[in-house]
């Protein structure tokens, strides 16, 4: 018997604000805030990348470790952008 069965999928497309993002992090761990004077991306959707990223084991965080007590994040990914697809899917059973 085959049933059907509906899975929700999230695209979210390897945008210049995500490779900045992600070239600031390749250069060593960096807390949200130095992401965002870096990359001049908004705090929210920092967040919402890194969280993304994390899902993915795109990155590693240490809590607490940066400067006042935030959460620093380093890039466990590729080495290469390149090799990163255009389009990152996340799949929602």
């Amino acid at each position: 018997m085959l049933v059907d069965e509906t899975i929700e999928a999230s695209y979210h497309s390897l945008t210049k604000a995500r490779r900045d993002m992600i070239k600031c992090l390749r250069s060593g761990s960096s807390t949200a805030s130095e992401i965002e004077e870096e990359t001049g991306s908004d705090r929210s959707y920092i967040h919402d990348c890194l969280k993304s990223f994390r899902e993915r084991g795109l990155v590693t965080v240490s809590e607490g470790s940066g400067k006042g007590g935030a959460d620093e994040w380093e890039w466990v990914g590729p080495g290469l952008i390149a090799d990163l697809p255009e389009i990152l899917v996340e799949l929602n059973f």
